[in-house]
């Protein structure tokens, strides 16, 4: 190992990032893909940073064009104006953080790591100083490539949460170690919430049906009045993978498969019931078969429901920091960004900002670089006296919806342990 390199601060210089303007390039260089790595805001957009936490803003409303009216030749038309009051929806960006250092102790277990991988190299007959700069790059981007990447999932998790939940409520499970029991609304109405539960998942994964109700005329009944006077637009629906195929496995969904799978069956059948018999028949072969290709059951879906333009399906898992008392070390439990058991309809294109505040750069003992087009920061410092290295990261962001009333969903399924408290987060959702 090269003498000169004794501490993190020897490490940065080696690599050449030990200035302001060289840190900033690195960043660029090596760790700006990271803000992509499992981020999903699909129909949200940035808005432009602003100075302030609070935010307020229009919300967008769809007007309807009447016709011209029809008078004498002398007469005047009476004027027009916009009688729709105009709604704001405001409220708080919350700010989210990545903290971390690197003391001696973690440089000397690195340090044995990269001797180990200079004796290595020495007896290869090479030269055993390109494969410690590797070792202390390879360690160094690892390390701070998680800023970024958790403020990537972070967004991916309020995102789909805005979606699914109509909020984003910070808890144990989602924040632990941070602030709980807040919670930003995506400001839909209540009753853009409707109770389907078509199925129950037990204790065990096991999905019971409940056969006395029926999804597709639910959905039909729910389009109708929906696109009723023209001003919705095309209809788009998000759901989680797994839910929705489970959803696709409904004895409803199956028959409605088979019939569109086998041509004729009323011609060929004895009865309307030996045809649903038959069509039960044949979509439960084609489930058998294709019931985990979701390519497969999309196309069935748009098929059974013509008014449905598109179909977005979920699998985006986020890990949470979790400090285990027992252990005494980080647990990383996974969430699904967005939800099970929900199906939300939405109109294409974009329905929400995601407002942010502009960071403030830190004073010039510090090194640090923009993330995410100026939105966010991560600086660095190094404190010689316990020689230890601090990262720290923030990202002050939110997403808001922008159309809330346009947003329903519809809880497809529920869990057999929590039915009752689901039932009830339902209808004050």
């Amino acid at each position: 190992m090269d003498i000169s390199i004794n501490s993190y601060i020897d490490v940065m210089k080696a690599l050449g990032i030990g200035s302001q303007k060289r840190f900033e390039a690195w960043y660029e260089k090596y760790l700006k893909g990271r803000e992509n790595m499992n981020f999903n805001i699909d129909g949200f957009t940035w808005d432009d940073a602003q100075i302030g936490f609070d935010y307020k803003f229009a919300e967008v409303t769809d007007t309807v064009t009447a016709m011209a009216t029809y008078l004498d030749l002398y007469s005047q038309a009476v004027a027009r104006g916009r009688e729709i009051p105009m709604r704001t929806i405001e409220g708080y960006i919350p700010r989210q953080k990545r903290y971390d250092t690197r003391d001696e102790n973690d440089f000397r277990t690195a340090a044995i790591q990269a001797q180990e991988l200079s004796g290595a190299a020495t007896l290869r007959g090479e030269s055993s100083y390109a494969d410690i700069q590797q070792y202390f790059s390879k360690n160094l981007l690892e390390y701070a490539g998680d800023f970024p990447a958790s403020h990537a999932q972070s967004m991916t998790y309020q995102v789909g949460q805005m979606k699914s939940n109509f909020q984003l409520e910070l808890t144990d499970a989602n924040n632990p170690n941070g602030i709980v029991g807040v919670s930003f609304k995506a400001k839909t109405p209540a009753e853009n919430t409707t109770l389907g539960e078509y199925y129950t998942v037990d204790a065990d994964g096991n999905v019971t049906y409940d056969e006395t109700k029926d999804p597709i005329a639910d959905y039909n009944k729910f389009l109708n009045k929906l696109l009723y006077d023209g001003t919705y637009g095309q209809v788009e629906v998000e759901a989680d993978e797994w839910s929705f195929l489970t959803l696709m496995g409904h004895p409803k969904f199956v028959r409605a498969i088979g019939y569109l799978a086998v041509k004729g069956l009323f011609i060929s059948s004895t009865s309307k019931a030996d045809a649903d018999q038959r069509a039960s028949e044949a979509g439960a072969n084609i489930l058998s078969v294709n019931g985990n290709d979701t390519d497969v059951m999309i196309g069935y879906f748009r098929r059974i429901f013509k008014k449905i333009s598109n179909v977005k399906l979920h699998n985006e898992m986020v890990a949470v920091a979790q400090y285990n008392e027992t252990t005494k070390k980080f647990d990383y439990p996974l969430l699904k960004a967005f939800n099970e058991n929900v199906m939300l309809f939405r109109p294409t294109g974009n329905i929400g900002t995601i407002k942010n505040v502009v960071p403030m750069r830190p004073d010039g003992s510090y090194l640090y670089s923009w993330m995410f087009e100026k939105r966010g920061m991560m600086d660095y410092w190094y404190d010689p006296k316990t020689r230890t290295q601090h990262w720290e990261s923030e990202l002050t962001a939110l997403a808001v919806p922008n159309r809330p009333k346009k947003l329903h969903r519809f809880i497809i399924g529920k869990k057999a342990t929590a039915g009752a408290s689901s039932r009830s987060r339902a209808k004050s959702a």
